[in-house]
């Protein structure tokens, strides 16, 4: 109960704080005069006396500074004060206000932007199995320097002749148009191997992913929603597994929806 009325108080001295510096300051002098008239009485000089009653209760000043803190809530008082100190600033002159909030407002999107992207890339693990040990691999021209995607051919041979990896699997960036169900639509997705989801090690929360054979030249076209196009474009209806959508102008058929976190930019 003492500490919340200490609180209260301490919150109280925020207000009227011209008044309690008056009364503060007038209650300091009244201590200086008593000792003053002590010393006085001891048979010092007016000087001397003065200067010993300083001395003793510790400099006016230091005291009145340490009273303050104890009193109030230096925090709020030094937040309270820069506030108005903006004001005044802005009442001033604008302009420089303007800018240097709009300055502060960019600074402070690029480092949330550049955190988010650090947290997403770095910080937070891969939504995979095992991530440190996936490798992402390619062509490189050393006279060039130039980074080269594979061709299906190099592919293929580099999957039968793999020694190294426990599991090889191919994806390509790419747009598609959806068309037959709903309002025609353009997304970002990839053109992945049967292999992919497993060499990820990642499961559907729906549905299944790509059997072997699906992946080889004309087998019928199957695909696999990512979470956010599925919520988004089909409600999250369950019913989508075994439809039919056109994709590229081609009939492919729904066979599963991936988890909330896997590849969030594909939609």
């Amino acid at each position: 109960m003492r500490s919340i009325r200490a609180w209260m108080l301490r919150l109280g001295s925020l207000f009227g704080g011209e008044r309690h510096e008056r009364e503060f300051a007038a209650e300091m002098e009244s201590h200086l005069q008593m000792h003053i008239e002590d010393n006085l009485r001891e048979g010092m000089s007016a000087a001397e006396a003065r200067r010993q009653a300083m001395i003793k209760l510790g400099g006016v000043e230091q005291t009145k500074e340490n009273c303050r803190d104890r009193r109030g809530l230096p925090f709020l008082e030094v937040l309270l004060q820069d506030l108005r100190f903006g004001v005044r600033m802005f009442v001033k002159n604008p302009g420089f206000a303007v800018a240097a909030v709009i300055t502060l407002a960019l600074g402070i999107g690029a480092n949330t932007a550049l955190f988010s992207v650090v947290n997403g890339v770095l910080l937070r693990p891969l939504p995979y199995r095992d991530p440190s040990r996936l490798v992402v691999v390619s062509l490189f021209n050393q006279k060039t320097q130039e980074t080269f995607p594979l061709c299906d051919a190099d592919f293929l041979d580099w999957r039968a002749q793999n020694q190294v990896f426990t599991a090889v699997a191919a994806f390509s960036g790419a747009r598609f148009n959806i068309t037959g169900s709903g309002a025609p639509e353009q997304v970002l997705g990839d053109e992945v191997t049967a292999e992919f989801f497993s060499t990820l090690g990642v499961k559907p929360s729906l549905g299944r992913t790509f059997l072997p054979d699906e992946d080889r030249p004309g087998s019928p076209r199957a695909v696999v929603l990512s979470y956010n196009h599925w919520r988004r474009r089909y409600g999250s209806n369950p019913g989508v597994i075994g439809q039919t959508i056109m994709l590229n102008g081609s009939n492919s058929t729904v066979i599963g929806v991936m988890p909330p976190r896997f590849l969030p930019s594909a939609e």
